[in-house]
């Protein structure tokens, strides 16, 4: 069973568990009102359970190897789902879809188009600024990459590659409603391919690097997050 077929499931399974929770669970003003004073690292009233995000990106990319070298950026697509595990720490699951056009076919082969679509695991922190702000950073070290290679001269064909995918990233966003911001983002991404390459041009083709830049619309939901659901209830 593929790394993307064990995050589905899983994805699938941790959404119904925290609708459930959701549901089962309602915040009352008298509770919020107990909990601890507002700072920089968290707040009792924009405090959230989940979010889900939407995104549009451009991916640029970078360094010495076949994506940086060879490869030029299009556009690109996220969907994301949080979890606010402790107050403002967070775990996100991130699909993500990337096109390239490719500039120079001696580099990396005849086609003419490639797709990344990668499927990973952030986990983060998010600040809170100013009123209305949210600055979040993460980190994801372990994600699946798999690019899709068309455009062949005479074919319509197609070829598959693979890899394991790093990311570090932030995102700035704004609340224009308690439930709804809008956000722009950055991250740094690093596949690790499993393409065969010789042993000259190997490490060319051993891992690919691309920045990303994008918006995005977030909604956000529920007033506590996962663990004090079960601490705050257990306190009083």
């Amino acid at each position: 069973m593929s790394l993307t077929s064990v995050i589905n499931k899983a994805i699938v399974s941790f959404c119904l568990f925290i609708s459930c929770i959701g549901y089962t669970q309602v915040d009352t003003d008298e509770e919020l009102g107990s909990r601890e004073t507002s700072s920089v690292f968290g707040s009792i009233e924009r405090q959230k359970f989940v979010s889900f995000s939407v995104g549009y990106h451009i991916p640029i990319s970078s360094g010495n190897n076949f994506v940086g070298s060879a490869y030029s950026g299009k556009s690109g697509y996220d969907l994301r789902l949080k979890l606010y595990v402790y107050k403002q720490f967070f775990m996100e699951y991130n699909n993500s879809i990337s096109y390239f056009s490719v500039d120079n076919n001696a580099l990396v082969g005849n086609y003419n188009k490639s797709k990344f679509q990668s499927n990973f695991l952030y986990f983060g922190y998010e600040f809170l600024p100013a009123p209305h702000f949210r600055l979040g950073v993460n980190a994801a070290l372990f994600g699946e990459t798999k690019m899709t290679n068309t455009g062949f001269n005479l074919s319509e064909g197609f070829q598959n590659d693979s890899g394991q995918l790093s990311s570090y990233g932030l995102y700035l966003a704004y609340e224009i409603q308690s439930q709804i911001s809008l956000y722009i983002d950055y991250a740094f991404r690093t596949v690790k391919t499993n393409i065969r390459a010789p042993q000259e041009i190997e490490s060319f083709f051993s891992k690919g690097n691309y920045n990303t830049i994008g918006v995005g619309i977030m909604f956000l939901l529920g007033k506590r997050d996962f663990i004090s659901r079960f601490t705050d209830k257990k306190s009083r």
